[in-house]
């Protein structure tokens, strides 16, 4: 599953991820410097096991985190926590 998603929006369906049974492929359009990836979609690939594809990056084993474990996703840092990445640091400069 292929998803074109823009960053400005969030997930409308989010509450429908669990009956997902397939890997989705996210393709962020519009982060920048200003614009961390929006948390559903975050959630999203964590929880199909999928991936994010932004202009710059790719983030492709996000579902592999051990909890306590932290990442940094267009700049900015998140930890793993209850299963759910938690942001800890705004956008970095």
């Amino acid at each position: 599953i292929i998803l074109i998603a823009d960053n400005k929006s969030e997930l409308r369906d989010i509450g429908l991820v669990k009956e997902l049974q397939k890997p989705v492929r996210i393709i962020i359009c519009g982060t920048s410097a200003l614009a961390s990836v929006h948390e559903d979609y975050i959630r999203l690939a964590m929880e199909t096991k999928g991936t994010i594809h932004t202009l710059t990056s790719d983030y492709t084993n996000l579902h592999k985190l051990n909890e306590g474990e932290t990442v940094f996703i267009e700049d900015v840092k998140y930890k793993l926590e209850n299963h759910q990445l938690v942001m800890i640091s705004d956008i970095l400069d």
